[in-house]
């Protein structure tokens, strides 16, 4: 009996006490990690180096793939280097003008739901050893908030390119109506977070809207 009072007074301690203090110690953390330092300053006529990020990328097949390969190679073309972050596991090798760096992740209905910590962690190190001026992000899912985290540690510009027709296929594959109204949501609130938008069609932009987003659409060629 003595025993049980004992553990039940911790509890009660716990619960009214020092859960209150945890909650704030990890929402403190969560700011911190989350904080947005300012963008660097780009002098004229240095080199814009860029970073895109994506879900899916090849040997996985798709517009979304060509887009991004065909994008990367004309910014590699005009002096920029780009890198892609593709959460797929693969075992060839990556034989492309630009770098190509991979996150493991957990793939489920065609999306990367869960980036693995450890390589993160290199993909972190990366991105802070070569100093990337613009993320160009073209998920609002997995890699799209590892990227808009990883901007807000090193400075950097965070872009996001916004494609329908992926987000469409996305979203047909949930199984009610709740969950598509959630992950609508989610791709809304995604947006929000990102310092600018591009879209490459009229399509693409009736798309976000219909999600709710009602900040500024910039519609851009590959130039951009």
């Amino acid at each position: 009996a003595n025993g049980e009072l004992f553990w039940a007074t911790m509890m009660w301690r716990l619960l009214c006490y020092y859960s209150w203090i945890i909650l704030g110690l990890c929402l403190h953390f969560k700011a911190f990690l989350a904080r947005k330092k300012t963008p660097r300053i780009i002098s004229p006529g240095q080199e814009l180096t860029e970073a895109q990020f994506t879900d899916v990328f090849y040997p996985q097949t798709g517009l979304i793939c060509d887009e991004i390969k065909r994008l990367a190679e004309i910014k590699q073309l005009s002096a920029h280097s780009c890198v892609i972050c593709a959460g797929y596991n693969k075992t060839s090798e990556d034989l492309y003008r630009f770098s190509v760096r991979r996150l493991s992740a957990l793939n489920k209905g065609g999306i990367n739901r869960l980036i693995y910590p450890f390589t993160t962690f290199s993909a972190r190190k990366y991105l802070r050893n070569n100093h990337f001026y613009c993320y160009r992000i073209h998920t609002p899912f997995a890699v799209g908030r590892f990227a808009v985290k990883a901007a807000g540690r090193y400075g950097a510009v965070t872009v996001g390119q916004v494609h329908s027709e992926y987000l469409k296929d996305i979203i047909s594959l949930k199984g009610s109506r709740t969950s598509e109204r959630f992950t609508r949501w989610r791709i809304k609130r995604f947006y929000e977070t990102v310092d600018r938008i591009y879209a490459q069609s009229e399509e693409d932009v009736q798309f976000l809207r219909d999600c709710g987003f009602e900040g500024e659409i910039l519609l851009s060629d590959d130039a951009d």
